[in-house]
């Protein structure tokens, strides 16, 4: 243009310069005319600020605070403006990249029109380093929306309470026009009750995934009905990565229907399981995948029932220009045709180091493989070829992925197989007569067992036992098997008890009846020999009954000393006893504690029941009375014989003179139990009782009180020669305890007889 200052000829136009304005600002003219000059002039030029338009949008799921459309001067700054996202959603991104929600733009210099964006995910920005985090189930769904993105799960997730499993159930994740490309990291957390029934293809948690990576995830009690490509996690998975990867539920289709995956193209399927029920029409059926073309698995399992038509397997239906290495199969695998326990049909594949349980599977034949036995399959020496580890503390059985448990493994191998046998049951069985406690107990590998028997009354278990266990010992009624290795029955028997009786004649002869030694059944009664007495006396009865025996016994026949008595006929012998009491006492079960026997030869003896409170007898009392002459003076002697429930028994004799006054007592208490008393006919009292040493001697106390009152004490012990009793000691050296005697006979601490004697003469007692 023209120059700043210019002359110019009257009447001629100015030529304007050309003007860049100032930034921010316009030019909008001149404040005065040029077009005629007729005289010297100064024009200015004339500029205006500049003005812009600030305008921000909100993106779905969320909204914005503030003024939204503002217009601000060059230089100036606008008004903050806020973006605020929906329930449950978050704050991305502003779409010129900044990342703070609320903004206010300063020195604005252009118009500027931006857009909030907002995401359902919590936290991280999709990227490889900072995967999305998934906690819901809307954040799940959402992955269909960033499919080229990168997710991590931080939670478990159920569908239960959710609309996602209402109707035809999930909508699975990427499709042949849209597969999910990105990743996804489970994190070791599970996914459960996913629900699909729908009569597509490409059915599962994904629909197809083309170059995507998956791996530590858990699928749980799922349930997918489809049409063709059906897998748990996949229906079709092409150049994916699969690893620690683990599915239960069930599952149903067409065809290419796989516990994991449907159909797997150039992939990598590693560590992963499936417990699943695969049912199908069609073809290529199988636990884990039913068809794996130009791919790899290594180190997985399946173990669910295979049900279908063609190519069904109990890992991978078919498998093609694949190799399968270090994995194993045991579910029921039936078919129409090429059906197989690992693999059911097989074109150019390569299957090392894999195996089938030929016994769960019921199968015998498979594409490619080994089959084993279960008992093979529970062994770490099947799977040397395998990186496994052998755990003692884990029960015996499969071997599992290490990836699946807590377990800490040094060697961090890829499987962990059991070696602790599983505990087994332990079977007592008792027969007849008795019960044996614990009648069934769960046992550990190599651990003792003990049964306590208890018989019947009358019966004691035998020795011999029978059934399956190891032999053990016996502690009287305990029987201890020191150590079992498998689950087994002992059998117990048991006997009715034989009892050793023994009738001891002493000074007699037997002359018929039963034999003097006999072994008797429990309850049964004895046969008494028919003893013939000695000179001078009758037999009189036996020491205790024997109608029916509970325990071992020795019963001794009792003689009494004839009495001639002077009649009109003249002498006559006495036969038999005037009275005879016997005191036993059992124990609950009906054995013997103790018997005390009493007999009176005095004619006119009475006996007499005391019973206590509770109407049991408490003492039984034999009493008679008799003259005598004690010292020219004509005395009455009162005689008692007591035999007490705690095992005592007392003999007395109390002297009255004519008018009936209490002259002395003479008393002889015995608290052994088992004492014999006889009362005979002169009057005289005679009290003994057994008692056996710890050396095994056989000893009688006693003690012999006369009408008169005097007292007599000796020991006897039985010679076993002979089979008598012979005095071998006596308290005094001569001579009787006057009347007044009070005679207490009982055991010492070391179970020796020992006689405690008060009188009213002092005198030197020698023992």
């Amino acid at each position: 243009g023209g120059e700043l200052s210019q002359t110019v000829t009257h009447g001629q136009a100015a030529a304007a310069p050309e003007l860049s304005a100032p930034a921010g600002k316009t030019f909008t003219g001149w404040d005065g005319s040029f077009s005629s000059v007729t005289a010297d002039l100064s024009i200015t030029a004339i500029y205006s600020t500049n003005q812009y338009t600030l305008t921000y949008i909100a993106g779905e799921n969320g909204a914005l605070s503030g003024d939204t459309v503002q217009t601000v001067n060059h230089g100036e700054s606008g008004q903050e403006v806020i973006a605020v996202p929906a329930e449950g959603y978050y704050f991305d991104k502003w779409s010129d990249g900044l990342t703070s929600l609320n903004r206010t733009d300063a020195q604005v210099t252009e118009n500027i029109s931006v857009t909030a964006y907002f995401i359902i995910f919590p936290e991280g920005v999709g990227s490889e380093d900072d995967p999305y985090k998934i906690t819901n189930i809307e954040q799940l769904d959402a992955i269909r929306d960033y499919p080229d993105k990168h997710f991590i799960l931080v939670e478990d997730i159920s569908f239960d309470d959710s609309n996602f499993n209402a109707g035809e159930g999930w909508h699975p994740i990427g499709s042949l026009e849209d597969p999910f490309v990105g990743t996804l990291n489970g994190n070791g957390h599970t996914l459960r009750n996913l629900h699909i029934q729908r009569d597509q293809d490409f059915q599962g948690l994904f629909g197809f995934i083309d170059g995507a990576s998956i791996r530590h995830l858990f699928l749980e009690n799922f349930s997918v009905e489809g049409r063709d490509q059906i897998g748990a996690l996949a229906g079709k998975a092409l150049d994916c990565t699969i690893e620690e990867v683990g599915a239960g539920g069930t599952l149903s289709g067409r065809t290419d229907v796989g516990g994991l995956i449907g159909w797997a193209e150039n992939s990598n399927i590693s560590r992963c399981f499936a417990e699943v029920s695969v049912g199908g029409t069609g073809a290529n059926l199988g636990g884990l995948v039913g068809y794996l073309y130009n791919s790899q698995g290594i180190d997985n399992y399946a173990s669910g029932p295979i049900e279908g038509g063609i190519q069904a397997g109990g890992l991978i239906g078919q498998l093609e220009t694949s190799t399968i290495l270090n994995s194993y199969a045991r579910g029921v695998v039936t078919g129409l045709n090429h059906v197989g326990g690992l693999v059911g049909a097989d074109i150019d594949g390569t299957i090392l180091t894999s195996f089938w349980d030929t016994q769960s599977s019921g199968r015998t034949e498979s594409a490619g493989g080994f089959g084993k036995t279960t008992e093979e399959m529970y062994s770490a020496i099947t799977l040397s070829d395998w990186e496994v580890v052998e755990d003692p503390e884990i029960l015996r059985g499969y071997p599992f992925l290490a990836w699946t448990t807590d377990l800490v493994q040094e060697a961090n191998p890829a499987w962990i197989i059991g070696a602790r046998i599983p505990p087994y049951q332990i079977t007592a069985v008792a027969g007849d007569g008795g019960t044996a406690d614990p009648s069934n107990l769960t046992v550990e590998y190599g651990e003792s067992v003990q049964f306590t028997l208890t018989p019947a009354i009358g019966f004691s278990p035998l020795e011999s036992v029978g059934g399956t266990c190891p032999a053990g010992d016996w502690n009287g009624n305990i029987y201890l098997i020191e150590e079992t290795h498998e689950a087994c029955e002992a059998v117990f028997s048991f006997a009715v008890n034989t009892y050793r009786v023994a009738f001891d004649i002493g000074d007699g002869v037997s002359i018929g009846g039963g034999d003097l030694t006999q072994n008797i059944t429990h309850g049964q009664a004895a046969v008494a020999p028919i003893p013939q007495a000695p000179q001078g006396y009758y037999f009189s009865g036996w020491s205790r009954a024997y109608d029916q025996v509970t325990a071992d016994m020795t019963i001794f026949a009792e003689y009494a000393r004839r009495v001639a008595t002077e009649t009109g006929e003249g002498l006559q012998q006495d036969e038999g006893p005037a009275i005879k009491h016997r005191l036993t006492v059992r124990d609950e079960q009906g054995s013997e504690v103790f018997t005390i026997v009493a007999r009176s030869d005095l004619p006119g003896s009475e006996t007499t029941v005391v019973m206590d409170e509770q109407g049991n007898p408490s003492k039984i009392v034999t009493t008679a009375t008799t003259e005598t002459l004690v010292k020219e003076q004509k005395i009455l002697a009162e005689i008692e014989i007591e035999a007490r429930n705690d095992g005592s028994a007392v003999h007395r004799v109390t002297l009255k003179d004519e008018l009936g006054e209490k002259i002395n007592v003479s008393e002889a208490v015995f608290n052994i139990p088992g004492a014999e008393t006889l009362l005979q006919a002169d009057g005289s009292l005679l009290t003994e009782v057994e008692i056996e040493e710890s050396s095994g001697r056989r000893l009688r106390a006693v003690v012999e009180t006369h009408h008169d009152g005097e007292s007599t004490t000796f020991y006897e012990a039985y010679d076993e020669e002979l089979g008598m009793y012979f005095v071998v000691a006596t308290t005094v050296v001569e001579g009787t305890f006057e009347a007044g005697n009070q005679i207490l006979v009982e055991t010492d601490d070391l179970g020796h007889p020992l006689f405690r004697i008060q009188t009213r003469v002092t005198r030197e007692l020698r023992f």
